[in-house]
Parts: structure tokens; C-alpha cells; sequence
């Protein structure tokens, strides 16, 4: 009977594959491990059979329901899957379709186990662990978070990486990722698994490190990697279409790693980061990953790291502390018992500073009262003001209100001058999106008084175990925000009163002004803040100075900009009504650097009985021009000439143009308020080249807006010109 008449009848087809573990006697003691064969048909599908060991000999048998046309046989370690197997470089043989014609089962001669590949399997598929904790900056845990764990590669300025694995952060902010690593793979597979992006950290190097200062041209670069980004630096080196890597035997990629290695500069730097072509690049044989993490919390982004960040050739146990951003949203309780608490408070932070921060608080510089920053930057605040208070147990206290002292002696702080607010917090017995939940905190009136529940009274009637399932997370620590429109312009004490509930909490007992926590704590119960409002649109705004739709200045007087003049060599170059761009024509005898430029300019922000102090924090005056050129007409480097300009009777006003220079100039703090001022300077330090140029005049006040410290109260102001534009070469000559 042939074999192929065994066809059906239950005994299928065998290959028998012994293997000869003798070079590797030794070491089979000191690394262990199961191995396996794993046979590829034509057709892709694999079957698997573990090696059967006994002394130093073992036998795989493989079977198969047809006959096959021919078998790819693959040798590893059992701990990798048959797919892994078929793309890795490991011990392989090919056995003919041809070689079952006459017999059902065919045995090859035995397959000997190198000691190198043994080494190599031991560490090849490798379990790890990484177990860490996700923190923000001050060490508070957040919890609810999911963090992923990927392998990061990088070629030139692009990176890819690999999802690795991912877990949530438990109450603790802590986490444990397992996986599994695998290298050796062949080059075609490791590419086809990957995706690409350009790497905003790495282009910054090359852009830096690479191409600025040196004569490199790059080519122009896509989203994906290609040798089109070395076009003209890569010679006599056959490539295939697209420049696409993928395509590219590993030897003609280091070839052409040589070649640009004699063209581009040393970069130590992205040579240590393994930045092909500084250093060689095979990370298909990478047998430690390189890790970064992303984190996400109640849909939010809190953690994305990119290379610079990245953490090489991890080993199989590794711990991390990883910190988010200020998106995420950290358990804000008592990190570091015993904490401050009772029937008293502490106000410890005022738009997220520390109390001390602030003028005329415990701990901070008396003057200039209610400022942040005292003595230095002197800050104000407006819009929404967040005080926060300390994370103790407030005892006994079921409702707070709020007072004022604007020096006439306390009073209860206006309705519009509170707002509502929410706290979140995380349910630790849920899980995803449905653990986190927010709390409204709504003032309302409750027996006459003005008041908001605190957080320990809401707690108390909660159905959540808080503390043990439930923690509070963003702004479980916020006492109130203050809203400053509700108060005229100057400095306030606040301070916070208590009631206790009684009646089904319709009725509001024991009234009293909150005390302060203990003898050292940091905070203070009593809170001193400036105010500065401004109005948007300020109907004092002069008209002559054009805002609102379709210009970029603002209807504003807090600060208010204006480009006044201009002036060369003493003669007022006027606009064009019929297209607002004055020339400033040539004078071929004449050399720019013998001509003079003036601006008379405004940059202020007026006291008057609104705003009874000047808080500019500084000005800017620049000429734009050509392709994102600007040029600083206030560089102290420049030969310029930058005076105040009196405003009637009184006294010109400091020049700055910062706070910080008008007060070494003799403005006392907290006020300055700038002015009108002129600016001389040699028309070819102004003007570098024959072109159009766009005067950009902006100021800016030293206001806290909202907790935000971006400077949101400004101004700007701009006016075009023409320089030299229809004269002969001449003109150049002479600046040059």
C-alpha cells in the first residue's frame, strides 16, 4: 500500500525530527527550558510538537492530515507562539513535499542545538514586569488611571512604538504591567508590525544639532521614514523607489549609515540616544524594550512621554514613579498625617500659591498688601479668585459663609461676589468612566444667610464610604472662589464663617468666625487680596485709537496702546488714506545710518478713580518684515534714544519697559503706570533692508486673570510703513 492510499485512514502524515543537545549538556542545568518545532506549510498554517528530551538527545514528531508539498521547520523555545517562531531568525530546515511519495513518515538527520542559540532562546521571550506609581508633581496619588506601557523606537527624527500593556491605577496611584518581550525577529516582519510618526523632540536636534551651522541641506520629509530626507548627501548607492525602508537589505542600510556618518556632524547626544545614523540601528535583535508610558484618566491625556523620556533596555522587574501633568486629577486628602483639623481652618493657597506668597498674609512681606509676589513681580488679581483651604477634617462645621473688609469693618460678601463650584471624586468599587463623579457645591440661602455646605457635612449624608471607597480628587480642597467683578478696584481681607445645622438642616446655629489651626501650621484664616479689574469695552476708550472687529486692538484702557508719530529726520511721515502704508523714501546721499527714526508711541495703563493704581507690567516695540523676520526696536544693544514724554504739567513718566527696570528707575511699588514715550534710533538699526514693515507695539498689565498667570490683560497696536522702496541701488549700498 502507498502512502498515498494511507490517505483518510486515521494515521496522517509524520515528520520525526531528532535533535542532538549535546553541545548544550551543560547548560540545559544552569538555563532550562522546554523546546519546540514548529512546521509552516505553504500556505501559511503551522502545526507545533513539543521536543520530547531524554539524556542528551530529543525527537519532535509533527503531523499533518494530507500530504504536505513541502514544511518549514522551526526550532525554539516553547515559550514563544508559532507565529513568533516562523518570524524570527532561529534554527530552521526545509523538508520537500517530495520526501512522503513513498512513506507516511519521514525522520530528518539530527538537528544539533548550538550553545549560542540556547543563550539566545533563554532570554529571547522574556516575562516582564513593571510596577509603578502614577503621582502628580506635589507626590499625590491619581487614581483611575490608565496607564500603557510601550517599547519606543527611533530612526533619524521619526518613532514608533509598541503597546506593551496597560493597567489601572488603583487608589494609591499604583499599577502593575506584565508582558512578554521577543526579539530576533526577521527585518521584513518587524517592519510590516510597526507605524511611524515624526518626533517633535528629535526634529528640534536635527533642526539644531544638524542643520543650523553647518552646511547640511536636507530633503524634504514626510510623515513616514525615507531616505528621501538624505537626498544629495547619499552617493553611489543603489536605492530602491520611494527611498522606502522596509525595502532595504540591513547591509545597505548600514552601508549608507557609513556614508552619511562622513557627512553629517558628530552629535554625541543623539549618538547615546541610538539615533540612526549616529549609532547603528537593528532593533529587531533589541532584547530589552525601551519604555515610555501614556497615561489617561476619565478620558483626559495626563501622561505622554516621547523619546527623551524614554527608558533603555528595561530588565525583566522594574519600578517607576511616574509624574502627570496638571491635567490629571490627584486625591487631594491628608498625604502626610497628621494633618491640621477641627473646629478652625487654613487658608493655604490663593490661585494654587501658597499663601506666603501673597502680600499682607502670614508669612508673606507686608507690602504691598493683597499681591502676589510682593516686592518682586507685584500681582493683582481679577476674575476668579480660588482660595483653598487645608486638607484636615473640618469638625462640627456644617456650613461656611464669607466676609469682607474693604477698612470700613466687616461685612457678608456680596452674592455676585461668590461663586458655585463642583468637586470631583473617584468610586474606587466602579470601574471606567462611571467611577468618577462630580459633587455640585451651590450657595444658596438657608435661614437668612448666604451660605455653601462644607465638605464634611456633605460626606456625613453620603450613602459613600469616603475615605475607604470614595476620594475626593479636583478641588476637594477648594474653599470658595471669589469673583472680583463684584468689588470695586483696592485691597480686601476676607475671612470665613461657620454655622451648625440644626432642623433638617433648615436652620443655621452657632454662628462663628472660624479660628486658625494650631500654632505652626503653614496657612493663615484670614485672606488678603488686591483686586484690578478692567472694562471690556471701556467706553473711556479713545476713538482716535481704531479697535473692535477687523483691527487688533481692543476696545480696552487697561492697558491701552497707540502708535502716536512716526518721524524721519524730524519730519512726520504720514499715512496714505488710500492705502494706510506711508513711504519713506531714499535719500542717495545720505547714508540710513546718519538718518533718524522717531515713534512717539502710548503705553498705558491710566489711574484714575477706577483704577486707582497703575499695574503695566511691560511693553514691546518691534519692526516685522519678509518671511517672520522682527527686528527689536528697544534693544538696549541698538544705539536708541527712548525718553518719556510729559503728559501736561506732570512729570514724564518712567521709561521701563518693564516693571522691574522703572522701578530701579524710581516708581514706587506697586505703581506703574506708564505713559506716552518716544523711541529715536538710526534708521538702518530699525529698518536692516528695503522692504515693508509692520510697527508692532504691545503692552501688558501685571493682572492675575482667572488664576492664570499669562498676562490676559493686554493690548496692542500696529502701523505699517514702507522703507526705501523705490530708490536705486544706492540706498542699499549706504546701509550696508
Amino acid at each position: 500500500m502507498t502512502a498515498h492510499e494511507n490517505r483518510g485512514k486515521g494515521d496522517g502524515f509524520r515528520l520525526r525530527v531528532p535533535v542532538d543537545l549535546s553541545e548544550v549538556e551543560a547548560l540545559r542545568e544552569e538555563k532550562p527550558q522546554e523546546l519546540v518545532a514548529v512546521g509552516k506549510l505553504p500556505d501559511g498554517t503551522t502545526v507545533s510538537a513539543p521536543v520530547e528530551v531524554e539524556g542528551g538527545e530529543g525527537v519532535a514528531v509533527l503531523t499533518f492530515e494530507e500530504q504536505p508539498d513541502s514544511v518549514g521547520v522551526y526550532f525554539g523555545p516553547d515559550r514563544a507562539t508559532p507565529e513568533e517562531l516562523v518570524q524570527s531568525q532561529t534554527i530552521t530546515r526545509n523538508v520537500p513535499g517530495d520526501r512522503w511519495d513513498e512513506t507516511p513518515e519521514v525522520a530528518l538527520d539530527p538537528v544539533p542545538i548550538p550553545p549560542y542559540y540556547w543563550h539566545w532562546w533563554y532570554r529571547w521571550c522574556r516575562e516582564f514586569t513593571i510596577t509603578g506609581r502614577l503621582v502628580c508633581p506635589d507626590g499625590s496619588p491619581v487614581p483611575g488611571a490608565t496607564v500603557c506601557a510601550k517599547d519606543v523606537d527611533s530612526w533619524f527624527f521619526w518613532r514608533s512604538t509598541e503597546e506593551l500593556g496597560c493597567d489601572t491605577t488603583d487608589e494609591h496611584g499604583a499599577f502593575e504591567i506584565e508582558f512578554r518581550w521577543c526579539c530576533g525577529f526577521w527585518p521584513e516582519w518587524w517592519w510590516e508590525t510597526r507605524t511611524w510618526r515624526p518626533e517633535p523632540a528629535l526634529i528640534d536636534r536635527v533642526r539644531e544639532d544638524v542643520v543650523a551651522g553647518s552646511d547640511v541641506s536636507l530633503g524634504r520629509a514626510g510623515t513616514q521614514p525615507s531616505l528621501d530626507v538624505f537626498e544629495g548627501l547619499i552617493e553611489d548607492q543603489p536605492l530602491p523607489g520611494e527611498g522606502s525602508l522596509p525595502e532595504l537589505d540591513p547591509d545597505q542600510l548600514a552601508g549608507i549609515r557609513t556614508q552619511l556618518q562622513d557627512r553629517l556632524p558628530d552629535v554625541p547626544d543623539l549618538r547615546q540616544r541610538n539615533v540612526w545614523p549616529w549609532a547603528p540601528w537593528q532593533p529587531w535583535w533589541d532584547c530589552q524594550p525601551d519604555v515610555i508610558f501614556e497615561a489617561t484618566q476619565a478620558g483626559e491625556v495626563v501622561l505622554d512621554e516621547g523619546v527623551d523620556d524614554a527608558r533603555w533596555d528595561v530588565s525583566t522587574s522594574e519600578n517607576v514613579v511616574l509624574t502627570a501633568s496638571e491635567e490629571a486629577q490627584c486625591r487631594g486628602d491628608c498625604q502626610a498625617p497628621p494633618c491640621p483639623g477641627g473646629e478652625c481652618l487654613l487658608v493655604t493657597k490663593v490661585c494654587g500659591a501658597p499663601i506666603d506668597r501673597v502680600g499682607g498674609n502670614l508669612g508673606a512681606p507686608a507690602t504691598p498688601e493683597g499681591y502676589r509676589s510682593p516686592g518682586g513681580a507685584d500681582r493683582p488679581y481679577a476674575g476668579t479668585v480660588k482660595l483653598f483651604r487645608n486638607p484636615g477634617t473640618l469638625q462640627n462645621v456644617d456650613y461656611l459663609g464669607f466676609e469682607y473688609d474693604d477698612g470700613t469693618g466687616w461685612a457678608p460678601v456680596p452674592q455676585d461676589g461668590v461663586q458655585d463650584f463642583a468637586r470631583h471624586y473617584y468610586d474606587s468599587t466602579k470601574t471606567g468612566p462611571a467611577a468618577f463623579g462630580n459633587v455640585d457645591f451651590d450657595f444658596t440661602t438657608v435661614d437668612g444667610q448666604y451660605v455653601v455646605p462644607t465638605r464634611e457635612y456633605y460626606e456625613s449624608n453620603s450613602s459613600l464610604s469616603w475615605g475607604s471607597d470614595a476620594f475626593w480628587l479636583k478641588h476637594r480642597n477648594l474653599l470658595v472662589p471669589i469673583d472680583t467683578e463684584a468689588f470695586a478696584d483696592g485691597t480686601y481681607r476676607f475671612r470665613v464663617v461657620g454655622w451648625t445645622a440644626t432642623g433638617g438642616g433648615e436652620e443655621l446655629t452657632d454662628r462663628r468666625v472660624l479660628e486658625r489651626c494650631g500654632e505652626d501650621p503653614e496657612g493663615d484664616v484670614e485672606v488678603a487680596l488686591t483686586v484690578d479689574n478692567r472694562l471690556n469695552p471701556d467706553p473711556h476708550h479713545p476713538a482716535s485709537h481704531p479697535s473692535g472687529p477687523g483691527t487688533v486692538h481692543r476696545p480696552v484702557t487697561e492697558p491701552d496702546t497707540a502708535i502716536l508719530a512716526v518721524r524721519v529726520d524730524g519730519e512726520e511721515v504720514r499715512e496714505d488714506p488710500a492705502d494706510e502704508c506711508p513711504q519713506i523714501e531714499p535719500k542717495p546721499d545720505t547714508p540710513a545710518s546718519q538718518r533718524t527714526l522717531e515713534i512717539d508711541f502710548l503705553a498705558h495703563d491710566e489711574v484714575d478713580s477706577a483704577n486707582p493704581t497703575g499695574h503695566l507690567s511691560h511693553y514691546t516695540l518691534r519692526a516685522t518684515y519678509g518671511r517672520n523676520k522682527s527686528v527689536n526696536l528697544l534693544d538696549p544693544a541698538k544705539r536708541t534714544s527712548l525718553v518719556g514724554l510729559p503728559a501736561g504739567s506732570g512729570p514724564p513718566p518712567y521709561v521701563g519697559p518693564t516693571y522691574s527696570d522703572a522701578i530701579k528707575q524710581g516708581a514706587t511699588r506697586p505703581n506703574w503706570e506708564g505713559g506716552r514715550y518716544r523711541l529715536e534710533i538710526p534708521l538702518d538699526e530699525a529698518f536692516e533692508k528695503p522692504c515693508c514693515y509692520q510697527l508692532e507695539l504691545r503692552a501688558f498689565k501685571r493682572t492675575i486673570v482667572n488664576c492664570s498667570g499669562h498676562r490676559a490683560h493686554r493690548n496692542r497696536s500696529e502701523y505699517s510703513i514702507g522703507y526705501a522702496l523705490c530708490g536705486d541701488s544706492s540706498e542699499d549700498e549706504s546701509t550696508e
